[in-house]
């Protein structure tokens, strides 16, 4: 798990990298508020929406963490093979 917090600093200097980063923070954005205002006619009036919202980033967080777990794990046994 370690190996997700050693930064390759020469790989971040690149600019595709950090094109490629935005690239994804926008279409993650663009879905979100998309569904946002498609979904949220549904909710009642007094809707909680704060809860909602932080069980689904807990639930985010924890698969994200889970499958930079599973990456990780699966190049590292590729890497051994060879």
């Amino acid at each position: 798990m370690l190996v997700l917090f050693q930064i390759d600093w020469d790989y971040m200097k690149n600019g595709t990298t950090w094109i490629d980063a935005a690239t994804q923070i926008f279409f993650a954005y663009s879905i979100g508020t998309g569904a946002l205002s498609a979904l949220g006619s549904y909710n009642k009036f007094n809707h909680n929406c704060f809860r909602f919202v932080s069980a689904s980033l807990r639930t985010v967080a924890g698969v994200n963490a889970a499958t930079a777990h599973a990456r990780t794990q699966l190049i590292g046994v590729v890497v051994n093979e060879l």
